[in-house]
Order: structure tokens, then C-alpha cells, then sequence
């Protein structure tokens, strides 16, 4: 094998161990957890306007998630939102 043969095999090692590295980081980043993913489906409903809609879902999610601070402040603030709408 020659010079070239040898840093050819040298580019492939270090490319294989640079996907490895990048793999690694990315897998924590793009799977957020299933309360986060129901606060932020919350949070959009709120966005576009259908509370009633968001509390209801709020409210489901707190079954799932009995310990969830945020999920049960948004419950909170929902209904103190529809309140004073009414």
C-alpha cells in the first residue's frame, strides 16, 4: 500500500470517529421529553387563541404528569385567563 493508500485509510478512521462524536451529541438534543412536547402543544393552542382547548389538554396532561410544576402554573394561568375574559 502505498503513501496514498495509507492517508486515504487515515481519512476514513477519523471520519468514522467524527460521526461517532457527533452522533453522541445529538442524541440527547433532539429528543425532548413528553411533557415538554405536551407544554409546548399547550402553549401553541394558547397562541392561537383557543384557551378553552389548551386547558383541556392541560388538564389530560396532568394525569400523565401529576409532579409537573409547569404543566400545573399553566393550568393556573389558563384559568385566571378565562376568568377575567368572562
Amino acid at each position: 500500500m502505498g503513501l496514498a493508500g495509507i492517508g486515504i485509510l487515515m481519512l476514513i478512521v477519523v471520519f468514522v470517529i467524527y460521526m461517532r462524536v457527533v452522533n453522541r451529541r445529538f442524541d440527547g438534543r433532539f429528543h425532548p421529553s413528553q411533557e415538554s412536547l405536551m407544554l409546548e402543544k399547550i402553549e401553541i393552542l394558547e397562541s392561537i387563541g383557543d384557551d378553552r382547548a389548551a386547558l383541556k389538554m392541560a388538564r389530560e396532561s396532568l394525569s400523565d404528569f401529576p409532579d409537573s410544576k409547569e404543566l400545573i402554573e399553566k393550568i393556573q394561568f389558563i384559568e385566571k385567563r378565562l376568568g377575567d375574559g368572562q
